[in-house]
C-alpha cells in the first residue's frame, strides 16, 4: 500500500478508514502515525472531510490505540529483570518517571507505542495513563494536523521528504534517547554515592 492508495482508501471509506488506520497503526501501518496526521490535516484542508469531525476522529483513533497498548501492558505478567537489556532500562525509567513518561515519549517514533505497553505493565492507574495520553496526545496531534492543514500547498513535497528521509528522525530520536538516558544514570549514579556516603 502506498501513499495514493491510502488516500483512496479515506475517500472511499471515509472517516472510519482514518481511525482504523490509527487505531490499528501500532501494528505496522506502512506509514509513520506522523505522516497519516498530516494526511489528515491536508484533507480536511481539501476539503475532502470537514475539520472538525477530522480532527475529532484522528484523536480517537490515536487514543485507542494508546489504550489497546496499555490494555495489552495490563494484561503481560512481569518477567524478573535482566541487567543488559534495554527493555528494563525503558522500564526503570517509566518506573522512575511514571505517567510523565508517556507526555514526553510521544514525540519519538517507537517509544510512543512502547510506553503505554510499559505503563499498562507497571500498572500504573488508568486514570492518571488516560490524563497524560489525551493531553499528550492532543498536543502532538494540534501540531502535526495544524502543519498538514495549514501547508497543504507543498504537502507532497513535505510528505516525500519524511518518508525518504525517516532515518534522520529515527536516528535523531535514538540520540536524543540516550542521551537522556545517560544523564538520568548519571544524576542515579550520583545520588548513589550521596546516599553511600
Amino acid at each position: 500500500m502506498d501513499f495514493y492508495d491510502l488516500l483512496a482508501t479515506l475517500k472511499d471509506a471515509g472517516y472510519w478508514a482514518l481511525f482504523f488506520v490509527l487505531w490499528l497503526g501500532f501494528f505496522g501501518a506502512p506509514f509513520p502515525n506522523e505522516v497519516i496526521v498530516l494526511t489528515s490535516g491536508w484533507i480536511s484542508n481539501q476539503f475532502m472531510f470537514k475539520p472538525i469531525p477530522t480532527f475529532l476522529v484522528t484523536h480517537l483513533g490515536i487514543l485507542c490505540s494508546l489504550n489497546t497498548l496499555y490494555v495489552f501492558g495490563r494484561l503481560k505478567k512481569k518477567r524478573k529483570k535482566q541487567k543488559t537489556t534495554i527493555l528494563n532500562e525503558a522500564i526503570s525509567l517509566v518506573e522512575k518517571h511514571g505517567a510523565l513518561a508517556l507526555f514526553t515519549s510521544y514525540w519519538f517514533p517507537g517509544l510512543r507505542h512502547m510506553v503505554p505497553f510499559l505503563l499498562g505493565l507497571q500498572k500504573v492507574p488508568y486514570r492518571l495513563f488516560f490524563l497524560y495520553s489525551w493531553f499528550a496526545s492532543l498536543i502532538w496531534l494540534s501540531v502535526y494536523f495544524s502543519i498538514g492543514f495549514v501547508f497543504s500547498a507543498s504537502f507532497f513535497d513535505m510528505k516525500e521528504w519524511m518518508i525518504e528521509h525517516a532515518w534522520i528522525s529515527a536516528s535523531g530520536s535514538v540520540l536524543i534517547l540516550l542521551i537522556f538516558t545517560s544523564i538520568l544514570y548519571k544524576r542515579r549514579k550520583s545520588t548513589v554515592k550521596e546516599n553511600t556516603l
